[in-house]
């Protein structure tokens, strides 16, 4: 890049600047994103500051975001075109971010300009800006209140989960800038076959969903759905085939909510994809057969995206000395699906762990956990977190430790890592060793020390490390 045009570049980060919360530049060389600029506005609650540039983006942002965060820069370099995507906060706050090539004569790096703000979630959102479907908030307003009438008119209200198989291959042949448009067409043909009674409603990409008054009508509609699908889509000359697996869900008596009666018609489906997929499957089918094995590669598909959506929760549970009278709290993660209701951890744990997210999972309740620590008032209780064996053994875990108390202005002393017996007996040479790296590199930082409890006598009850 010559002198003039980084001045340019420059001229142009400034400007942004006055308008969006964040704005930087990534340099991606070697396969990884670098930060060469950042502009944080000083109200702003960011993983990003000052003193980043010249760090790697995974170094600075935790797993969680940063591999999301990576696949989509790289598309917006692949591919030269501006990227925006969403990514919720919390339950009324949501990041909307925007990373734009910049063009280069330099074959020996890449740059991108990343822009951001923080905006409010709109509650009066009725439809979908892309596809005119109604939101799916919307749409558990409406069926929710079709549910309390029907049980009371005693009828029977039904939920078709659709799923488009095969998706991704599908997105390979027309590329992620056309899905939109055949999403809106699957839409289209799928609603000119509904009654005024139905509503059809978007889920997320692959997926949407259909209520309709009269169970028993519902297998027929299923098939009705399956067959304006049979016709290929044409997108820029290419002729598309889509096929669907549904799922089928009906009011009972035991049916209280709309979420439950959502995640029957997932289970269903789910079913469908795990038979071969363009199939149609009942709930009450489902309850009949064995699927022990069916619902951990559920679990591992929802637990892919319960940390973007922002499904899981933290619990303080507290804990206290009758000696001395002080508290001590324990984190406890607590996951609630839309799809699936509430997942007990040690259900999905077990899963997370054999499916390798755990370890993201973990630093994104060491964030939580820092950031509720670092806005209370009360500086001297702990807080406990617990560590899987995986995360015990990550090369990541002494940085991601170090970099979140610093980012939260947490001092480190305040947590305390629960170690299991099993984490420490699987190698408990490296085990040792990882708590002495830890020390070490705590003693350095300040002379602030972690805590971490084990259950294991040889290391004492509560070791400092």
């Amino acid at each position: 890049m010559t002198i003039q045009a980084n001045i340019q570049l420059m001229k142009l980060a400034d400007a942004l600047r006055n308008t969006y919360d964040t704005v930087y530049i990534l340099k991606y060389v070697d396969g990884r994103f670098r930060y060469d600029y950042i502009s944080v506005k000083a109200d702003e609650t960011t993983y990003l500051t000052k003193q980043s540039v010249g760090k790697f983006m995974d170094d600075v942002i935790p797993r969680y975001r940063s591999e999301r965060m990576h696949s989509l820069f790289l598309k917006a370099l692949g591919e030269n075109i501006a990227v925006e995507y969403s990514e919720k906060i919390n339950a009324t706050d949501y990041e909307r971010i925007i990373s734009v090539p910049i063009e280069t004569n330099n074959v020996s790096y890449k740059l991108l300009l990343v822009y951001s703000e923080h905006m409010k979630v709109g509650n009066e959102a009725t439809f979908e800006m892309k596809t005119g479907l109604p939101s799916f908030n919307y749409f558990r307003e409406f069926v929710q209140q079709k549910l309390e009438n029907q049980q009371q008119q005693n009828k029977s209200l039904a939920l078709l989960y659709v799923n488009i198989d095969k998706f991704n291959n599908i997105i390979d042949k027309i590329g992620h800038a056309r899905i939109e448009h055949i999403i809106t067409q699957i839409a289209t043909r799928m609603n000119s076959i509904l009654d005024n009674q139905s509503i059809l409603a978007r889920i997320t990409g692959d997926e949407l969903i259909i209520s309709i008054e009269d169970s028993e009508r519902a297998p027929r509609l299923a098939r009705d759905v399956q067959n304006s699908l049979v016709e290929p889509f044409i997108v820029n000359s290419l002729e598309i085939f889509v096929t669907a697996s549904i799922g089928i869900s009906a009011l009972t008596e035991k049916t209280e909510t709309v979420d439950r009666l959502i995640m029957q018609a997932y289970r269903a489906m789910f079913e469908a994809k795990q038979l071969g997929g363009n199939r149609i499957e009942r709930y009450s089918d489902c309850k009949s057969r064995p699927n022990g094995e069916l619902d951990s590669h559920m679990l591992e598909r929802e637990l892919n995206k319960a940390i973007e959506n922002q499904e899981f929760t933290v619990y303080y549970q507290p804990i206290i000395h009758l000696h001395t009278q002080r508290i001590h709290f324990e984190a406890l993660i607590r996951w609630f699906s839309p799809k699936l209701g509430f997942i007990a951890p040690d259900q999905f744990i077990l899963v997370a762990e054999a499916c390798g997210i755990i370890e993201m999972i973990d630093e994104w309740v060491i964030d939580k956990v820092c950031q509720q620590v670092g806005s209370c008032l009360d500086k001297h209780f702990h807080v406990s977190v617990n560590l899987s064996t995986k995360t015990l053994e990550s090369q990541r875990l002494e940085a991601t430790l170090l970099n979140t108390t610093k980012r939260h202005g947490v001092n480190p002393s305040r947590i305390v890592l629960e170690i299991t017996e099993h984490s420490i007996l699987q190698n408990e040479a490296a085990t040792i060793d990882k708590l002495k790296r830890l020390r070490s590199a705590w003693i350095s930082n300040s002379d602030r020390r972690f805590w971490c409890k084990s259950c294991i006598v040889k290391l004492s009850a509560r070791v400092a490390c």
